[in-house]
C-alpha cells in the first residue's frame, strides 16, 4: 500500500507600503500566490490608491489589477470616492468599476451614504 503524495501547499507573498505627506497619501500593494501541483494557480496582483484631504473633505482614486498566469483573464478594478465630514457625520459617494476580463460585462457600482461618529 502506498502513501499518497503531499500536494504542494504553495506560497503567498504580499507587501504594502503607505505614506502621507501633508494632505496627500499614497498606498500601494503587491501580492503573489503560487499553488502549483493540482491547482496550477499563479496570480500576481498590485494596487495603488491616491488620496488627498482638504479641510473636512477628501478624495481618493483606486486602481487594482491581477495577472492570472493560468488563464488569459486579467481582472482589474478602479474607483473614485469623495467624503465630507459635517458636524460628526461623514457623507460619502463613490463609483467603482470591476472588469473581469473574461468576456463578461463589467460591474459598475455607485454608492452614497453616511456614517455617524459618536
Amino acid at each position: 500500500m502506498s502513501t499518497p503524495a503531499l500536494i504542494d501547499a504553495g506560497e503567498t507573498y504580499s507587501v504594502a507600503v503607505a505614506f502621507k505627506v501633508g494632505s496627500a497619501s499614497v498606498n500601494t500593494l503587491w501580492g503573489s500566490t503560487d499553488y502549483d501541483a493540482a491547482g496550477k494557480t499563479d496570480h500576481d496582483g498590485y494596487g495603488v490608491k491616491l488620496g488627498y484631504d482638504f479641510g473636512d473633505s477628501g478624495i481618493g482614486l483606486l486602481f487594482r489589477q491581477t495577472d492570472m498566469d493560468d488563464t488569459d483573464d486579467d481582472p482589474s478594478t478602479w474607483g473614485i470616492g469623495v467624503q465630507h465630514n459635517m458636524m460628526g457625520v461623514d457623507l460619502f459617494a463613490g463609483y467603482y468599476s470591476y472588469d473581469p476580463d473574461d468576456g463578461e460585462d463589467e460591474t459598475n457600482t455607485f454608492t452614497v451614504g453616511s456614517r455617524i461618529k459618536f
